[in-house]
């Protein structure tokens, strides 16, 4: 992620479900991206606060939470959202995320504004505080920030 989504430029990309996803798909939107592995404990930590932001946004059409997949093997994904309950898109992401050249860290977030700038980003977990204390209320100040912005 480069500050702004129109730098990363025009792509194509399927979630699990077969939905396509454009850069259009954010424009004009809070962007809220959680990217992981299955093999990395911390980002499996912040899924149940990642499947709460998606219930409570999911009915708004000025919020889209997403998760970017690092696994080598999206096979495996689907069976473990499913085994798990959890329902937020998922976009099985290795090959996307060195098209467009973005960092390679995990767990990684962040929150991109309306205007595609950046609002928040945290990189690697925080040692001692839970998953809701940094992630989903940091998001929930940001959309209240966001919706005062409009």
């Amino acid at each position: 992620y480069k500050g702004q989504l129109d730098p990363i430029g025009p792509f194509s990309w399927l979630d699990l479900d077969g939905r396509r996803w454009t850069e259009r798909d954010f424009r004009g939107k809070v962007l809220i991206v959680q990217q992981w592995a299955a093999w990395c404990g911390p980002c499996i930590a912040e899924f149940p606060e990642v499947q709460k932001l998606y219930e409570e946004t999911k009915g708004r059409q000025d919020v889209v939470v997403l998760s970017m997949n690092l696994d080598a093997n999206p096979g495996l994904i689907g069976p473990y959202m499913a085994e798990k309950g959890f329902t937020f898109p998922v976009l099985p992401a290795l090959a996307l995320v060195d098209k467009l050249g973005l960092e390679l860290s995990l767990p990684r977030n962040w929150i991109a504004g309306p205007d595609g700038k950046l609002m928040w980003e945290q990189h690697g977990f925080s040692i001692g505080e839970p998953p809701s204390e940094w992630l989903r209320k940091r998001a929930l100040e940001l959309l209240g920030t966001a919706a005062v912005a409009k």
